[in-house]
């Protein structure tokens, strides 16, 4: 199945950020939460998936000035289908200058024999602040994983500040950097005053953390851990 969403916003006549478009398609919906007095949006499934064989993509366009609240009411979960396809997910958002964006989902889980590629590019312009925050779940309880490959690309400015790619899961790739018996994987981009200007790093019993510099007034926070309730959302 091919599924398409899309979410445009804009500053209306009074200055309140507003959406002006949107196009969903299921299993990507998307509502406003009329509660909350920043422009929040909430992504919701309308249908399990993805499954094996989905092909979806989602676009959000932060228009200049804006600000705009991202949140999910429940985990995604990537499942396997009955032809044994792998199922993708290509997620664009553009976040225009002066705009901000907090963006905070509920984990990706990969069930047992699936196969799920998510795709990412987050372009922000001069001025803009963003806060992108997501995590990956590794099995549902006491299950094995599937395979997931996660492919982030970060531009700011028109120069790119982050590309990179993780897999994971039974099947993926051994070596230096493999991920062991970690159940769990949650990254955070910040781009704004608040990016951190120094790296450290942090190593207990069950996490592993780090947070490294990207740019000026961009960082990116990263941490592992092999114990599920140890990641928190």
């Amino acid at each position: 199945m091919y599924a398409s969403t899309t979410v445009e916003v804009e500053l209306d006549a009074r200055g309140r950020s507003v959406v002006t478009a949107m196009r969903c398609e299921v299993p990507l919906l998307v509502r406003v939460d009329g509660a909350s007095e920043v422009l929040t949006l909430l992504l919701l499934g309308g249908a399990a998936g993805p499954l094996g064989g989905d092909d979806l993509a989602l676009t959000l366009i932060v228009g200049p000035g804006t600000d705009v609240v991202v949140r999910s009411v429940a985990a995604m979960l990537a499942q396997p289908g009955s032809s044994g396809a792998a199922s993708a997910l290509r997620t664009v958002v553009r976040v225009g200058e002066g705009a901000r964006l907090d963006w905070e989902t509920q984990p990706m889980i990969s069930v047992v024999g699936s196969d799920h590629r998510s795709t990412t590019l987050l372009e922000v312009a001069g001025g803009a602040r963003v806060r992108w925050s997501e995590a990956v779940l590794l099995g549902r309880h006491e299950e094995r994983s599937g395979l997931l490959a996660l492919h982030q690309r970060v531009v700011l400015g028109g120069g790119v500040i982050l590309d990179h790619e993780l897999v994971l899961g039974e099947g993926a790739p051994s070596g230096a950097g493999a991920h062991g018996d970690v159940r769990w994987v949650r990254s955070e981009v910040v781009i704004g005053p608040e990016a951190a200007t120094t790296a450290s790093a942090a190593v207990a019993r069950t996490v592993v953390a780090g947070v490294f510099p990207l740019a000026p007034g961009a960082s990116l926070a990263t941490s592992a851990g092999s114990a599920a309730k140890d990641l928190v959302v």
